[in-house]
This record gives C-alpha cells, sequence and structure tokens, in this order.
C-alpha cells in the first residue's frame, strides 16, 4: 500500500489549537515517553525567537479527523506547555536575553507581547501523512529516527510489534514496577521497567541469550514474528504480585541491575510453595551478606549485560533456594 503525504505550513497557534481541540495524540503505542529536561525545552524555544529553521514535524490525520505524531513529539509537547504557561525558561539555558529582554526563568504569559506573538506566529513545517496501518506506523516511526539518538528500548519496543508492544505496556503497570522498584525519573522516561520484564523471559524463554542491546532487540524481534513463541503474561504478573507482597515497600534491593534475576527466582520459588515473607528472609539476608569480593558483586560491575555475567549473578543469587531441592536451581548450578 502507498504512502502518501501532504507538506503544509502553519503556525504555532494552530499546533497549540489542535492540542487545545483534543485531537493530537502524542501517545501511540511506539512513541517514547517525553524525555527533554527544562534547559533543553528553553533552548528549543529560543530558537524559535531567535528565528533558527526547525526540522518538519511529521503527523499522521487519521479517519476520525485527528493526528497522531509520529515524529516531534518533543517539540509539540514543548511549545503547547509553554503556550499554556506550564513552565518558565530555564536559568542554565544557552541564550539567557533576546534584544536586552531577558528570557530565563520567564514564563510565556511574563514574555513582552511582541515576543509571544512571535512564537505564536512562527511558522513550522508538517508533512501530514494519510492513515497508515499500525505496520507503516512502525516502519515510519523506525526509518524516521534512524539518523537521531533513540535509546535501544526504543529501538525495541518498535521492533516488538503492536500485540506484544501493548501486552508488555500493561505489564509495566504493575503496582511492584510502578510504586516498589527502585528507578530513577530519568530510568522510567528509558523504559527501564519494559527492559527487565524482557531481561525476565530472556532468562526463561531464550536462556542461551544474553542482554546486549542486540540481543534484546533479536529477541523483541522474535516474539513478533514467531507465533510459536508466546509472551507468558499470566507468569510474569504472578511473579511481580509475589514480590509485591514480599516486599512491604521500597528497597535499595530493588534496583535493575538486580530485578531480573530476583524476578527469575520469584517466580521459581512461588512454583515451588516458598513464602513471601520467607523469600524476603532469604534475599535481604544475601543482599547483607555480599562483599565487593563477592562473585555476585563483581559479576554487576558495569551493569555487565554479556551471557556469563548474566548467569554469574543468578547463580550466585540462587544460594538463597539452593536448601529446597528445586529442580530449576539445581539445573542452574550444573
Amino acid at each position: 500500500m502507498v504512502m502518501t503525504t501532504n507538506l503544509k505550513t502553519f503556525p504555532v497557534s494552530w499546533l497549540h489549537e489542535q492540542s487545545q481541540a483534543g485531537v493530537l495524540n502524542t501517545e501511540i503505542s511506539i512513541q517514547r515517553n517525553a524525555v527533554w529536561g527544562s534547559v533543553m525545552k528553553s533552548n528549543f524555544i529560543a530558537s524559535l525567537l531567535l528565528d533558527i529553521p526547525i526540522e518538519s514535524l511529521l503527523f499522521e490525520k487519521t479517519a476520525k479527523e485527528e493526528y497522531n505524531i509520529l515524529d516531534g513529539k518533543q517539540r509539540t509537547l514543548t511549545l503547547c506547555s509553554f503556550v499554556n504557561d506550564e513552565f518558565a525558561l530555564s536559568p542554565k539555558m544557552e541564550i539567557k536575553q533576546i534584544d536586552g529582554t531577558l528570557l530565563a526563568r520567564n514564563s510565556f504569559s511574563k514574555l513582552p507581547e511582541k515576543l509571544r506573538n512571535k512564537i505564536l506566529n512562527y511558522q513550522l513545517s508538517f508533512a501530514i501523512m494519510d492513515p497508515l496501518s499500525e505496520e507503516q506506523r512502525a516502519q515510519v516511526f523506525y526509518m524516521r529516527n534512524q539518523s537521531v539518538h533513540l535509546s535501544k528500548m526504543d529501538l525495541s519496543r518498535v521492533v516488538l510489534g503492536k500485540k506484544a508492544r501493548d501486552i508488555l505496556t500493561n505489564l509495566c503497570q504493575h503496582q511492584f514496577l510502578q510504586e516498589k522498584m527502585v528507578l530513577s525519573a530519568q530510568a522510567k522516561r528509558n523504559r527501564d521497567d519494559l527492559k527487565i520484564v524482557l531481561q525476565f523471559m530472556i532468562l526463561k524463554m531464550k536462556p542461551e541469550t544474553g542482554f546486549s542491546a542486540k540481543e534484546v532487540i533479536d529477541f523483541c524481534a522474535e516474539l513478533k514474528d514467531n507465533k510459536d513463541l508466546k509472551i507468558p503474561e499470566k507468569e510474569i504478573k504472578a511473579a511481580l504480585t509475589f514480590l509485591s507482597l514480599a516486599f512491604g515497600e521500597k528497597s535499595d534491593i530493588l534496583k535493575k541491575i538486580h530485578m531480573p534475576s530476583i524476578l527469575w527466582l520469584a517466580d521459581v520459588a512461588k512454583n515451588n510453595q516458598v513464602s513471601a515473607k520467607e523469600f524476603f528472609t532469604r534475599i535481604t539476608e544475601f543482599f547483607g551478606s555480599l562483599t565487593p569480593e563477592h562473585p555476585y558483586s563483581i559479576a554487576c560491575q558495569g551493569g555487565r549485560s554479556k551471557r556469563p555475567d548474566v548467569y554469574a549473578r543468578l547463580r550466585a543469587m540462587s544460594v538463597i533456594l539452593q536448601d529446597k531441592n528445586i529442580k530449576e536451581i539445581s539445573e542452574l548450578q550444573q
């Protein structure tokens, strides 16, 4: 099917009007989170005031006369939120004043009318595509972003396909991942919760594989293309729930480097009638006994992702269940 595109020019005020009307969709499943910080947003606003050309935004016009944002999410969110007075320009921005007018620390409404009008009237270039299929949408997003910085997790999400992406996105809303796992705001923006779930799946489904970016992307592609490779949704949810019962609150143990192994062991413990309370006691004792020279500590250095290091961590942590005569643990030690 041929993809058709129309080239248009509209002012920032038009973009803001579409946002106010609720017809801009910035949350299509392949899109990244909002990742720009205050300095990046402020510098972008300054670039408009300096008449620096802005790369075209890529939208898809749907059959419902709405717009899916395929490329330009950060720019769209920045412009609309600034005009809405939702943030002030950062004191750390590159250009702090223009023609004697201070920019830093000013919100949109506090700028002189001349500068406000300059922003609203700035002409943006749009490439607006006719309605696309899910497969075409993912293909356009991937090809469009080849030359810019996309994180490996962003690429993995595109490669996954809609069905798998929706299942995993839903799993990432689990209470344990949202409320108890230790992830910084930046880690959440980088989709490290999804990364952890994928790494747990690799341990369960592809034990011959490590956690390198290429191996994760290849695993995502296989999930999409291999109909016999099913996401163990119920098992993942059950392991997360087990951990939610085990950990009453956030713990320093629950960092991303540790989480794939903890999830794997929680899954094994749950299936072998080890209680959440006992699991918590054993895992906290394990981490409390670690020294810098411990094999687990060494295998964690630098967040190592090669298979030998991944399984060195898992084997070292599995000591917490070795006395239970569990088949999976015995096989792991061989």
